[in-house]
This record gives structure tokens, C-alpha cells and sequence, in this order.
């Protein structure tokens, strides 16, 4: 399936080895409100890819979340934007089993939280991967989002990390490049906090930094 207008879904499956691929549009997950399960669901060979200006919003204010188990393959690349949105109080979680890649090779890629100024947090849970390449990115929308790394998550990479609260309950790995971490806030928060309870790694080649 290729989305290249807009669209929204109120609930969706990925398995099988289908592929969804969005570019040049958009498509949202979750509306009307999900109140409980989850907004989608990638597993078993199927594949989330969201590229060339191609935009996918899980939107996760109704209660619900989001999984990609295993096998399952979410790949945001070169001008997609992923985006998981919960405009109320609380906290919201992405169960990861199977492999998330925002790698931006000619240009940004995005993994963008928004909690609409809420202050709740997202938590990537499971034993599977992120992976940040290049022009990958991660960015809170309005710097007041908190993201949780699970204990047995790991994200890796090379890209920058910007614009919210990190905690760190699992692994962190700077690999293949430079992995920034950037805590230098914005006009609406004074600076970002980053708390590790868990692991950091750098890898032979690669550089951690934070930018204060």
C-alpha cells in the first residue's frame, strides 16, 4: 500500500511481509480516539516506511499506544517524519521488539514526540533497536516531552537527540559517527534534562556529545 495523500486510519495491522509506505503524504493512526490496544500494530515482516516528505502521526491521546513487535520494521528516512502525539497528562508507550531506523542520508529524519505542552512522557519499551543514522534526529515539539529508554531497549547510532528530557533505563550507544545529545533547551524550557540509569557505550570511532 502507498499513501501520497493524506489519510486516517482508525486502527491498523502490519503483518504477513505487507508494507505500508507513506511519501509525500500523510496518515494518522488513532483518530477518532483509540482508547485502549494500540493505534498500530507492525509485526512479522511487516514494514512501516515513511520517506520523501511523507509524514505518519500515531496519535495516542485516547489512551492507546503503539507496538512493533518482532519482525516487525519501522523505517523513517530521508524527509519522513514519524511523529507520536499524546496531548493529555500521563505517559504513553511504543513497545519495541523489532527494529525502528530513522537515517536521514540527503536529509533530516524524524522521530518527533508532542504532548501539546502536557508535560507526559513516551516510553520505548521492548528488546528490539532504534537506530539513528546520519541526518537522523529525535526531537520533543515543544521541549516539555520526556522520553523513557526502557530497561532492555536500546537506542544506537549516530544523530542527535534534542528538545526533551532523556532517561536512560537501558542501553545508549554512540556508533558509527557522533551521537549528540542536546540539552541546551529552548524559549519555553529553560534547559533539558538527561538522567542515566542505565547504560552508556561508545563505540571504536564514535563520539557521545553533549551540547549544553
Amino acid at each position: 500500500v502507498d499513501v501520497s495523500d493524506s489519510l486516517a486510519i482508525s486502527g491498523n495491522s502490519l503483518g504477513n511481509s505487507s508494507t505500508l509506505n507513506v511519501t509525500g503524504g500523510g496518515i494518522t493512526f488513532g483518530t477518532p480516539l483509540v482508547t485502549s490496544g494500540d493505534v498500530i500494530t507492525v509485526s512479522n515482516g511487516g514494514v512501516l516506511n515513511v520517506n520523501n516528505g511523507g509524514s505518519a502521526l500515531l496519535e495516542l491521546s485516547g489512551g492507546a499506544n503503539a507496538f512493533n513487535d518482532s519482525g516487525g520494521k519501522i523505517n523513517v528516512t530521508d524527509s519522513g517524519a514519524l511523529t507520536l502525539q499524546n496531548l493529555n497528562a500521563g505517559s504513553r508507550t511504543l513497545t519495541n521488539n523489532g527494529s525502528i531506523n530513522v537515517t536521514g542520508t540527503n536529509a533530516a529524519a524524524r522521530l518527533t514526540l508532542n504532548d501539546g505542552l502536557s508535560g507526559s512522557a513516551f516510553t520505548l519499551t521492548g528488546n528490539g533497536t532504534l537506530t539513528l543514522g546520519g541526518l537522523g534526529q529525535i526531537s520533543g515539539q515543544n521541549g516539555t516531552e520526556t522520553l523513557i529508554n526502557d530497561v532492555s531497549h536500546t537506542i544506537t547510532g549516530s544523530g542527535t537527540i534534542s528538545n526533551l528530557n532523556l532517561t536512560n533505563n537501558g542501553t545508549l550507544t554512540a556508533n558509527g559517527g557522533n551521537l549528540v545529545l542536546d540539552v541546551s533547551g529552548t524559549s519555553q524550557v529553560t534547559n533539558s534534562v538527561v538522567t542515566n540509569n542505565g547504560t552508556l557505550n561508545v563505540k571504536d570511532g564514535a563520539t557521545l556529545t553533549v551540547r549544553d
